[in-house]
């Protein structure tokens, strides 16, 4: 590193870190405390205490799925069925089921433990839902009223799809025959000897159309007898009726049949080059329109001719018309994750909606003019699909989802409040979920937008932050959501895509580090009293940083590969650059006591750099480790480091204890499974791990320095756990597919160790805080809490304490020069 920038004195605050090794003497209330403590009950570690059940309690739901709406506005519904996905509480053979949302706001209702779905119809006039199951030979009756099953019907096998015909209120069963079902009654009134794959119903001439492995069959529904075939067609995928034309419209090869349904006659044949069995109609403008090779085109049924074709690159999967607005809605498979909009008129694309994941097909519900779109079952699991998105008609933009599956990537706890947010970034579109920490229950989801990323919570003003980006890469914001009332209020735009937040409480800013157009990295400081961008400092650069932010300093640091910046926070000015050869970094972190920021990088060494001259100072050990992870305690002088041998899958990890004032290593001991990160509990005694392969969290005690206990977790954690200060709760994100996030309750006690003497009194008249303490006095003071651990420097006038767990802390006053007596010590007692 080249240059010497002493920044010792430059915007920090105006007193130094104290010394934990000055004296500091709480005799008078050790026995006091000792007894409480004795007297609490006594627990057995940390354990495994319970389960958040993703998406909520009604559990999830995996595909395939199939959907069926209510097209009432006065009753929206909606219901998606589903092959698999536990429901809380019940024995796996009721996994499936059918999730019951309401359609407009897409909140989840209830769920109907019917077992694997095949296919669902909707019967309005009797307020019914038909389920068809899985492998079964039966279709289960659903009282829409209550969402319980009253009755099933016995059919002919498994049935692939149902037709309901309002004519004569009946319900036809496809499978290996055509069972006919009473609506009213809930009977089998007739058994067609056909087979059935896909039905078309003319609902002028009450007839049936039944596609299967052979010829067409046309069914009388007076009568429920076959009156017709058409050997010259023979399909099993698709049929689409248009009235105003009075045809039947059948793909069967390569071409696009025409049938006028008064005389069951083919009267047109349209040859297209790879068509598929994707249909739809416009009755108003009396067109079809059909998917053919990478296209889509549009039939005028007057002449049955063709008017025109676009290309869309693939084959859709899915069409849908909205007939009120002519827009033609496409979803295409193992292509991109979205909704193609198209004028239906002059074929011209007007958007794209994008979708979580790769769409397997989509639902229209003319009623409620909305299309839902319905995710793919891929055959990774981590990568399945797990949003249905809803898509309003009349606008052309996504306004909600349902969730199926769900995953927590990232956590975040308002500990304030006792809840925890949790991301899903999904595939582009993602989602914040909201958890009540004192039942362990999901109370609600967000929309995040698009490519959700980073996200912060600040309890200055009771607002959660997360970054969003557009597919696209040229939009990419912000977003503010106030948890009062559970809203997005703000949407402030960024440079570039976000990479890193850091929130400085006492200062009430976020920083925000993203990558503008040009590849250097930017620095974006938001005031979050308003909201708005303060500044924005670019660091010409095109490589990653890592951003280690000391607020007891008010310094940001940023460190990559060949470069030291160091930004002043209360002026948001950089006021050191320097160039030295650190390495790619994984992780780092500062110890503020002894003036030094400990960092390591993946297959290289671990360095150490000076934070009153920012300059690499030492390189601690040269052993090519991997996947470091890195976690200071304070006034202990340890951080412990970790480092993960070989590729990220089931291993062993070493931990290397470092004196930060010798910078020594003092111990060192083994783990068999590899750390993915790190967190402190509040106490400052243990350490927790979480792993990449194993479902564990790692204690470790810091004045041991070994594994303390392993606790076995329900599911797959990734990231740093997450500690919830006020309740000792520890949650962890998920990494595999797994709905659940894990709640480890933290109940041991650290012993009380003798404190040095040397001070004052202790006041007799605590004080009673809650949310802030009073610095009344100009001379420095540090809060420590029952166990002599400095927990927090105190500043002339209210200082927040709103992530102390309740209990007893203690103020001391610092001397104001050498050779004077320490001030008084006062007691302060948190409540909430």
């Amino acid at each position: 590193m080249t240059g010497y920038v002493n920044i010792r004195d430059c915007g920090r605050n105006s007193h130094p870190i104290p010394s934990p090794n000055r004296a500091v003497s709480l005799r008078l209330c050790l026995c006091a405390i000792a007894l409480v403590l004795l007297l609490a009950p006594v627990a057995s570690g940390q354990i495994l205490e319970g389960q958040i059940t993703l998406p909520d309690t009604l559990g999830p739901l995996n595909g395939p799925y199939c959907i069926a709406c209510t097209d009432d506005s006065a009753f929206p519904r909606l219901y998606v069925g589903g092959t698999g996905g536990f429901y809380p509480g019940r024995p796996p053979e009721d996994s499936g089921g059918v999730i019951v949302a309401e359609a407009l706001t897409c909140k989840r209702l209830a769920r109907i433990p019917t077992g694997p779905v095949k296919a669902l119809c909707y019967v309005p006039i009797h307020n019914k839902l038909y389920v068809a199951k899985l492998n079964t030979d039966s279709v289960e009756v659903v009282d829409c009223a209550t969402n319980q099953v009253v009755t099933a019907v016995l059919v002919a096998g498994e049935v692939p799809v149902i037709q309901y015909n309002s004519q004569n209120d009946r319900l036809y069963c496809g499978g290996n025959s055509t069972t006919v079902i009473d609506c009213d009654a809930d009977t089998v009134i007739h058994t067609i000897a056909f087979a059935a794959t896909v039905f078309g119903l003319d609902s002028i001439r009450n007839k049936l159309y039944v596609g299967r492995n052979g010829p067409l069959l046309v069914i009388d529904c007076a009568a429920d007898t076959v009156v017709a075939t058409i050997p010259e067609i023979s399909l099993d995928s698709a049929l689409c009726f248009n009235p105003t034309a009075g045809k039947m419209y059948a793909p069967s090869g390569d071409t696009l049949y025409a049938i006028r349904t008064d005389g069951d006659s083919v009267v047109a044949r349209l040859a297209f080059s790879g068509l598929a069995p994707v249909l739809t109609c416009d009755p108003q403008r009396n067109r079809v329109y059909c998917a053919n090779g990478g296209n889509w085109s549009s039939v005028d049924c007057a002449a049955d001719t063709v008017l025109l074709t676009i290309g869309v690159g693939q084959t859709a999967s899915f069409m849908a018309c909205n007939v009120a607005q002519d827009r033609l809605f496409l979803t295409v498979p193992n292509y991109c994750p979205e909704v193609a909009v198209y004028d239906a008129t002059t074929g011209q694309w007007l958007k794209d909606i994008w979708q979580d994941g790769i769409p397997s097909g989509a639902g229209w519900c003319s009623g409620l003019d909305r299309l839902y779109g319905l995710p793919a079952l891929q055959t990774n699991p981590p990568a399945q699909s797990c949003l249905l998105t809803a898509v309003i008609g009349t606008s052309d933009s996504m306004v909600g989802f349902v969730p199926l599956t769900m995953r927590a990537r990232s956590v975040s706890v308002d500990t304030v409040h006792n809840i925890l947010y949790f991301m899903y970034p999904g595939g582009t579109v993602g989602c914040i979920g909201i958890a009540d920490c004192s039942r362990n229950v999901v109370a609600a989801y967000t929309y995040a937008g698009n490519t959700p990323g980073p996200m912060c919570y600040d309890p200055n003003n009771d607002r959660l932050y997360w970054s969003t980006a557009s597919p696209y890469g040229d939009a990419y914001s912000m977003k503010v959501y106030d948890c009062a009332t559970n809203k997005v209020v703000g949407d402030v735009p960024m440079d570039g895509e976000v990479q890193a937040v850091r929130l400085h409480q006492s200062l009430n800013k976020l920083y925000v580090s993203a990558r503008d157009a040009l590849g250097n990295v930017v620095v974006e400081v938001l005031d979050c009293s308003g909201d708005t961008v303060e500044k924005r400092i670019v660091i010409p650069d095109d490589r990653n940083m890592k951003f280690v932010l000391v607020p007891e300093d008010n310094r940001l640091w940023l460190l990559n590969v060949a470069h030291v910046v160091v930004i002043d926070c209360l002026t948001d000015s950089v006021v050191a650059d320097a160039i030295d050869n650190l390495g790619s970094i994984d992780d780092a972190c500062a110890c503020p006591e002894d003036r030094k920021i400990f960092s390591g990088w993946g297959d290289g060494p671990s360095w150490i750099i000076d934070m009153d001259n920012p300059v690499h100072v030492e390189t601690l050990q040269t052993v090519w480790d991997d996947g470091m992870r890195f976690c200071y305690v304070p006034n202990a002088h340890k951080v412990y480091w970790c480092a993960n041998y070989g590729d990220p899958y089931p291993g062993h990890s070493v931990f290397r204890v470092i004196d930060s004032r010798t910078n020594a290593i003092t111990a060192t001991f083994g783990a068999q499974r590899q750390v993915s990160g790190m967190c402190l509990d509040h106490t400052g005694g243990y350490v927790y791990c979480t792993g990449y392969e194993d479902s564990v969290l790692l204690v470790i005690d810091t004045r041991a320095d070994s594994v303390a206990a392993t606790v076995r977790l329900p599911s797959l954690p990734t990231g740093p756990p997450v500690l919830n200060s006020q309740t000792n709760r520890i949650y962890a994100a998920q990494y595999r597919v797994s709905n659940d996030i894990p709640v480890i309750r933290d109940s041991m006690l650290i012993g009380l160790e003798e404190l040095r003497s040397g001070t004052r009194p202790l006041s007799i008249c605590p004080t009673l805080a809650s949310r802030s303490v009073p610095l009344r006095s100009t001379t420095p003071a540090q809060l420590f809490d029952a166990t002599g651990r400095r927990v927090a420097a105190l500043r002339r006038g209210l200082n927040d304490i709103s992530r102390l767990a309740p209990g007893i802390y203690f103020v001391h006053e610092e001397p104001q020069a050498a050779g004077r007596k320490p001030q008084a010590v006062r007691k302060v007692v948190v409540a909430r």
